[in-house]
């Protein structure tokens, strides 16, 4: 969907020009036809405060947002629309075009401190350093479509840096011509070292001066202060500066600044704490003095000639200064106006005011910060040194404003600026020391000293001797050091009048100088030297840590090489003569492609040519066979130098076998998991809130657990995710695996799954908190358990009954037959009846069907209840014919078969007077199929209540009836024993339509 509006929205300048600039004649086309991706990102790219531009199609056209203005410098605006190649020619191939293959891949790349030499104005490259990440933009259908850099430009960073590591070296310096006392304390801030400085500066014994005794020597009223501050930093190991009174030796309080630090060991916490005080009491003294003369300052303030306005500043709705009223002003401000303008706003007195005064009125009066500067004013025609400030609460926006006329005063400083700028070439800007000096002879009008007549300012810093120090002064009395060298190479310089240079060391102030003697009028001369300990101390720690190198090097693992511009080998060390197996000098001064015959034109000549060209690090792993026939893998390590390349290369080839051993080891694996019948996982066990395993993530299975689970996405997703509910039991038998760190094997049921399985947990990564999980499913094992274990009980049950069901049928038959041949005959018809009944609970197969009412009388007639025996005894009540599914006969019969068992040995058929009533017909079940209801009710035999406290006692057949009907045969029944006599209700799923059930 396209936004209303000119798009994109925003008043930023990048906005403006992408909706004004003519994309017809782009590769994006026009801007109408840009694809939602593309839309969606540059409105993302505007919103953004740091620079980010975008590179989009086959031709990476680049649009960028306002703060990338700043990166794209003159470049700016003729980028906008133009493909990268054009826009950034000088870095297009060497930085942008491999990161846009990165990023076609589908990859980000993130550079930080990136160096990248550009094109200036004047086409002179300068090199520029930029933080950079650069991610892949995708389009509607999923494609890599451009690439998105954000950026920041830390060039100025690192030049601040290196300027602040050489202001630390000179502050160094500075610090110990300056520092009255150095100290250290323990970790803890207690004084256990002594510091002879600091007892010489206060006057303290080492014992007064030990532990917190330190305090003693601070004034009374700065003394809690002062320990309040040291307490603080101590506890947040944060630095201390502060400013407190010191009793000196002399009794006297001094001023010191005490400044302190942490000092951190490898890891990071307090080693010890290292301290220093400067004396600032000079400094104290001239602030009180100074605080006396601003007061004098104020009383001529009031009567000075500078001018003095109150000032109004009038604001638009968007915080823009419009205008200026001024309420009030001093006389020189009318004098120097020329007349009194208060009640009057800027705009009305003169419309030539520039914007200029606007704008600083303004920020003064909005942000409260004071601006002290100096501007030409155009109605008057002079320069104005003026200085504004806020005057009022934070909402108030009145400025005042002090100025004065300095129109003369810039021209003489213009002029004196001149002649300033010549000086300062010539003496007071150089950064060698200067002195005049004249030799001073004895009687013999030999050179025995030399007198300082005038020194410059470097002469002091480099020296740490102030020119009052020297000035008129002979060379023994300001440095008491023996100078011999020196002196005499003065008196050769005046004697030939020819100048010499030369270095020594001056004991004295225990530094080295570079001096330069030039001959001047008469006995004079002057010395032009530089202080050269740091070169001195560099060149001899350059020779140390050569040495240093060289030792490192030379004990590497690592092979080592250094070439030149032109590939030749200039320096090798032990581990690459071992590896290669000619000596050093056999090496070094030979051609790389020489010494190593076919890697000219190899990948590895192309990545040395390229790191030499191209001035970026590369690496690659690269087989090469020696001459002898010996082959290796090598792990190269490319860097450019200044003069040349450094090449580090180890021995992989042990590695590289390994790697092949383990992809031919994974490859295995795969297949294995790929074909395996049982399901397998890797999951990450989640905890909960309060700690406790709680639930698991999916991060691996195979095809198998998708079979046997039916989850077809399961990676990524946590069980709740997946089942719509927590599975814990699962997530603390993973957790039991992870804190034991022993295998498991378990078998659970997944209730939402409806399925039964067997784990076997191992722990993977108790790190990250990983178990692998090998799942069997036994659900179908699990139930035919179950159902052969109820088969089996109601088998020895039904056994028993039917002994029990014969020895009733005799007992029964015995008592109504008048002789033996009676019994005979009718006991053979029952037990034939009983033998039908059985017959009847073996057919098995679906094409046979029993009908209910056949079911019913052949169970009773198996009891002997439907001859002369029963007869009145048993009411039957129901349609014929209803068929029963031939899976459930032999079930429903074995429960039937428990009723009547039941009945005739215990309930209404035990007894002449007891009955039996079995109601019968179809209903409609939950579902809408139709279904059999059969109702048994006993009655005439009383049944005696259970004892106070117990419960009737529940019988296999009742066992069989509430449980095994309703989970084999998914009936619903109901059981009870009542005062009068059983009562039992059991409604039966038919396989079979209301119709057939009915007329079958």
């Amino acid at each position: 969907m396209l936004s209303a509006g000119p798009w994109p929205q925003g008043e930023g300048e990048m906005a403006a020009r992408i909706r004004s600039l003519g994309w017809a004649d782009t590769p994006l086309g026009p801007i109408e036809t840009w694809p939602q991706s593309l839309r969606t990102t540059v409105d993302l790219i505007l919103a953004m405060p740091g620079p980010a531009t975008i590179l989009w199609g086959p031709k990476h056209v680049q649009i960028y947002n306002d703060a990338y203005i700043a990166i794209a410098k003159e470049r700016h605006p003729a980028l906008l629309g133009r493909p990268v190649v054009e826009g950034w020619p000088d870095v297009y191939k060497s930085v942008i075009a491999p990161i846009l293959e990165s990023a076609s891949a589908g990859r980000a790349t993130r550079l930080t401190g990136f160096p990248v030499p550009l094109a200036g104005l004047d086409s002179r490259l300068e090199e520029r350093v930029f933080d950079t990440d650069w991610s892949p933009i995708r389009d509607e259908s999923g494609a890599v479509a451009g690439a998105l850099q954000t950026l920041v430009e830390v060039s100025d960073r690192l030049e601040v840096q290196a300027a602040l590591r050489e202001s630390e070296a000179r502050h160094r310096l500075l610090i110990e011509s300056w520092t009255q006392a150095v100290w250290e304390t323990d970790a803890d801030g207690v004084v256990v070292a002594d510091s002879p400085s600091w007892r010489a500066y206060t006057g303290q014994t080492l014992d007064e001066w030990l532990g917190y005794g330190w305090l003693d020597a601070i004034h009374p009223d700065d003394r809690a202060y002062a320990e309040r501050q040291w307490r603080e930093a101590v506890a947040a190991r944060a630095l201390v500066n502060a400013e407190f009174r010191l009793r000196a030796p002399d009794g006297e309080w001094r001023w010191t600044n005490v400044r302190a630090a942490p000092v951190l060991d490898a890891e990071g916490r307090v080693e010890k704490w290292a301290g220093m005080n400067i004396d600032i009491d000079d400094r104290k003294r001239t602030e009180a003095a100074l605080r006396e003369n601003e007061e004098r300052y104020r009383t001529l303030f009031e009567s000075m000639d500078e001018g003095y306005l109150l000032s109004e500043v009038i604001l638009d709705e968007n915080d823009k200064a419009i205008d200026i009223r001024f309420l009030e002003a001093n006389p020189a401000a009318v004098r120097l106006a020329g007349r009194d303008f208060t009640g009057q706003r800027m705009r009305e007195i003169d419309p030539r005011y520039e914007e200029y005064w606007y704008e600083a009125y303004g920020r003064v009066a909005l942000t409260g910060e004071p601006i002290r500067a100096e501007h030409y004013a155009e109605p008057h025609g002079r320069w104005f040194d003026f200085r504004l400030s806020k005057v009022g609460p934070p909402e108030s926006k009145r400025v005042a404003s002090v100025h004065q006329d300095v129109t003369e005063r810039k021209s003489a400083e213009q002029a004196l600026r001149e002649s300033e700028k010549r000086y300062r070439s010539l003496f007071a800007t150089m950064d060698e020391g200067y002195a005049l000096c004249e030799l001073v002879r004895d009687d013999q009008g030999r050179a025995v000293d030399y007198r300082y007549l005038e020194v410059n300012r470097a002469f002091e810093t480099l020296t740490g001797l102030a020119s009052s120090q020297v000035n008129g002064r002979l060379r023994s009395e300001a440095i008491p050091v023996p100078d011999e060298r020196r002196l005499e190479a003065s008196a050769r310089v005046i004697a030939s009048g020819e100048p010499t240079r030369l270095e020594y060391f001056n004991e004295g102030l225990g530094r080295w100088y570079e001096v330069g003697l030039f001959p001047r009028e008469g006995d004079q001369f002057a010395a032009l030297f530089a202080d050269i300990t740091e070169r001195k101390r560099a060149e001899i720690a350059l020779r140390e840590s050569e040495e240093r190198l060289r030792d490192v090097l030379n004990s590497m693992a690592e092979g080592f090489a250094l070439l030149g511009p032109d590939f030749t080998i200039l320096d090798v060390n032990t581990e690459t003569v071992r590896l290669d197996g000619r000596r050093r000098d056999e090496l070094v001064g030979r051609s790389h492609w020489d010494a190593f015959p076919g890697t000219e034109h190899s990948p590895v000549g192309a990545l040395f040519k390229r790191v030499v060209r191209e001035r970026v690090p590369e690496a690659l792993e690269h087989q090469y066979a020696w001459p002898n026939g010996r082959a290796l893998w090598l792990d190269l390590r490319v860097y450019p130098t200044p003069g040349g390349i450094a090449i580090f290369w180890r021995d992989i080839t042990d590695r590289k076998r390994a790697d092949e051993a383990l992809r031919a080891s994974e490859q295995r694996y795969r297949a294995l998991f790929e074909s395996m019948d049982e399901a397998y996982a890797v999951v990450e066990v989640l905890k909960g809130q309060d700690g406790t395993w709680a639930d698991f993530r999916f991060l691996e299975v195979n095809p198998a657990f998708i079979e046997h689970t039916s989850m077809p996405y399961p990676v990524g997703k946590t069980a709740t995710e997946l089942l719509g509910t927590p599975n814990p039991r699962w997530a603390q038998l993973y957790g039991q695996a992870l804190d034991t760190g022993k295998p498991l094997r378990v078998e659970e049921r997944e209730p939402t799954l409806g399925r039964t399985f067997d784990l076997n947990i191992f722990s993977l990564d108790r790190q990250q908190n990983r178990v692998a999980v090998l799942f069997t499913n036994i659900t179908e094992r699990r139930e035919w358990e179950e159902r052969l274990q109820v088969l089996v009980a109601e088998l020895q049950h039904r056994t028993r009954n039917l002994l029990g069901v014969v020895r009733s049928i005799a007992d029964r038959t015995l008592a109504g037959s008048s002789s033996l041949d009676e019994f005979q005959e009718r006991f053979r018809d029952r037990i034939g009846a009983l033998s039908r009944v059985n017959g009847l609970l073996s057919r098995l197969e679906e094409s046979t069907r029993i009908s209910f009412d056949e079911l019913l009388q052949a169970e009773l007639a198996g009891h002997g209840v439907m001859d002369g025996d029963g007869h009145g005894q048993v009411t039957l009540e129901g349609p014929t014919g209803i068929r029963l599914r031939s899976a459930t006969v032999q079930t429903f019969a074995l429960g039937l078969h428990e009723l009547a068992t039941n009945a005739v040995k215990h309930g209404a058929l035990s007894l002449p007077e007891g009955r039996l009533l079995v109601r019968w017909g179809l209903v409609d079940g939950k579902d809408g199929d139709r279904r059999l209801q059969v109702e048994w009710q006993e009655s005439g035999v009383p049944v005696p209540p259970p004892a106070r406290g117990q419960h009737y006692r529940r019988g296999s057949g009742r066992e069989l009836i509430e449980r095994s009907l309703p989970y084999q045969l998914g009936a619903e029944t109901s059981y009870e024993l009542t005062p009068e006599g059983v009562r039992c209700t059991i409604i039966l799923p038919l396989s079979t339509t209301h119709r057939e059930a009915e007329h079958a």
